[in-house]
């Protein structure tokens, strides 16, 4: 009923094991076809071989320094830190300094409670009904409309206006989209990263995100120096983000998951890997451990 994932399998060389999973997956949603299960078969078997080729090599460790081992990397990792960082300023730092807002604080709280549950749910079925609803798109949407919000507050603090439930709905508003962007920046990172660094890339970004946990509460201290500048200060880092979001992080919805470090790819088309072990013509059977079928 329930299987190891696959890709730790195949990454742990247990092959014939990752194909039984496979299998029982296919049969949930009936794709187990000949033509589907003689690709997988033929995808196991080019995986057997690279692991035949790779023994008695020594195995990469793969650290922290892998994250910025090239440009693509670093520009990522250093961009989604900063992203969790400045999301949690934000998020932490209106929830925190709540009275600064008029209503009662519970009722608050229960507001923003109750609009994280209905954007995320709103942007779950956005993601799943609409194709051409990407990772950039929604990660733009939600950071420009966090931007906007708490542009709109410290417009009305700087002149002093008298539309306190305007800047209550927009900054209870703005605290609970950054649920969006937490959850956004979980995604993107997994699909951008290879599977060796993935942990360690998530693992990184968190760190910044604790920290922005540490800084929130004291933001509305520089409110001291000139009120509306909390506000001004969570609004220009938020631009700053979807900025460089925009500009740095391509589209990875539908995309591969990477499976391999760059440069390893190459490295396994040199050592043959791409070169089959089964027949191309036979018609493979879900029940028939790949290890037992004849070539």
């Amino acid at each position: 009923f329930a299987y190891e994932s696959p890709r730790w399998l195949i990454q742990k060389e247990k092959i014939d094991d990752a194909r039984l999973a496979l299998v029982g997956m296919g049969r949930w949603d009936n794709k187990n076809t000949p033509e589907r299960l003689q690709e997988l078969d033929l995808f196991l078997d080019k995986e057997r071989e690279r692991m035949k080729e790779a023994t008695g090599k020594s195995k990469i460790n793969y650290t922290y320094y892998h994250l910025f081992s090239n440009k693509n990397f670093a520009s990522y990792s250093i961009l989604f830190a900063y992203s969790l960082m400045i999301t949690s300023i934000i998020s932490y730092g209106l929830v925190f300094n709540m009275e600064k807002l008029s209503g009662s604080i519970y009722l608050n709280t229960i507001i923003v409670g109750s609009l994280r549950y209905a954007i995320n749910l709103i942007c779950a079925f956005i993601d799943i009904k609409f194709v051409w609803a990407g990772r950039c798109l929604l990660h733009g949407f939600s950071m420009f409309f966090i931007a906007f919000s708490l542009g709109l507050v410290f417009l009305i603090t700087l002149f002093g206006l008298d539309l306190q439930i305007i800047t209550r709905i927009t900054a209870l508003s703005a605290a609970a989209m950054c649920s969006q962007i937490y959850i956004l920046n979980a995604v993107t990172p997994s699909e951008l990263f290879p599977t060796a660094i993935r942990n360690k890339e998530i693992g990184f970004i968190q760190t910044f995100n604790r920290i922005g946990n540490i800084i929130a509460p004291q933001i509305f201290v520089i409110g001291e120096l000139w009120t509306p500048l909390p506000y001004l200060t969570m609004c220009l880092f938020a631009l700053l983000e979807v900025t460089a979001f925009l500009w740095i992080v391509p589209e990875t919805k539908g995309k591969p998951m990477p499976d391999r470090m760059p440069g390893e790819e190459d490295a396994a088309a040199a050592y043959g890997v791409a070169k089959p072990l089964i027949k191309i013509d036979k018609i493979n059977n879900e029940r028939m451990p790949l290890s037992e079928m004849k070539k």
